[in-house]
């Protein structure tokens, strides 16, 4: 991105770049100009010159700096698919003291929210020799579960469930001590049921589990879309203040006056940065006795960013 000088003798006020995750897009603040008229000897000696996004002032009006094509590759570097201009002949920028100093550091937040959904799995599994009475058994137990999934939606129990199609395989299986396979017929189909109401789930669980034939593969808590983004948008603020009162005790160490923010990133987004960190972590239960007790379990919610500070 380049820009042409107005007949002013420009300087250039920095805004922060944010850079965040989401359709790998990028999204940055305009520079601001203010300046003052020039004489027209000073303006007849003025050559043109390019303004880099997110550097705070123009590259020096040489000849050398504006012609060489590698020059103009120092001043460029690609974030996915946007090119981002930076000044690298840029002078240093100096503070009222005469030092400024760049500080970067990370920031996070963690919330935990109570699950307010609960969808357990469970697993048809029948096996057997004789494949057509496999696949009748499995069909009837899918049937069942299916007509009870419907009355829990129904009731306002559950919100919703889906079921799978039924899948028959042919192992051979061998006995101990014995060489000759044994072949059987083994037909699979998963069903799972999303709860608000949490004790009728529980309920529902442990009757259903108990037969023959059906295995709880276990319990995904949730939150709904409006929750979760409400917590999303809390830690994504508190992981900004997080990175600002860090930034501030570094320069306090440092006996630095003013400290401006000039970047931010979302994890996994800096160049030669880490991959980043889940923005949610889903809990699971599942329990093998004979009594279950489901407990509802907090869901995570966490943001991680890094920010680039100067401080003078």
């Amino acid at each position: 991105m380049s820009f042409t000088p107005w007949r002013y003798a420009p300087r250039v006020v920095s805004s922060p770049l944010i850079v965040v995750s989401g359709m790998s897009s990028m999204f940055m603040s305009s520079p601001t100009w203010s300046g003052s008229p020039e004489s027209s000897d000073s303006l007849a000696h003025r050559e043109p010159y390019s303004l880099g996004v997110g550097c705070d002032r123009p590259r020096p009006p040489s000849a050398e700096s504006l012609d060489g094509p590698a020059e103009r590759d120092r001043c460029r570097r690609r974030v996915g698919r946007t090119v981002v201009h930076e000044c690298a002949s840029a002078p240093r920028r100096q503070g009222k003291g005469g030092s400024m100093v760049d500080i970067s550091v990370a920031g996070e937040a963690t919330t935990h929210v109570p699950a307010e959904r609960g969808t357990p799995r469970l697993t048809v599994s029948i096996e057997g020799p004789d494949r057509a009475a496999v696949l009748a058994r499995a069909s009837e137990l899918h049937h069942d579960l299916s007509e009870q999934a419907r009355q829990q939606v129904g009731s306002g129990a559950a919100t919703r469930w889906t079921a799978d199609s039924i899948w028959v395989r042919s192992e051979d299986r061998y006995i101990k001590d014995s060489d000759t396979p044994v072949r059987t017929e083994v037909a699979t189909v998963d069903l799972t049921v999303r709860f608000r109401d949490f004790g009728a789930m529980s309920e529902w669980v442990e009757h259903t589990a108990a037969r023959e034939g059906i295995q709880l593969g276990g319990v995904e808590w949730s939150l709904t879309d409006a929750t979760l983004a409400e917590a999303r948008s809390r830690v994504r603020v508190a992981a900004v203040r997080d990175a600002q009162d860090r930034a501030r005790a570094y320069s306090d160490a440092l006996g630095l006056q003013e400290v401006v923010l000039e970047r931010v990133w979302e994890a996994g987004l800096r160049p030669g940065g880490d991959s980043g960190a889940p923005l949610l972590r889903k809990a699971f239960s599942a329990t093998a006795s004979a009594s279950i007790d489901l407990k509802p379990a907090d869901i995570e919610v966490s943001a991680a960013i890094t920010a680039d500070f100067v401080a003078h």
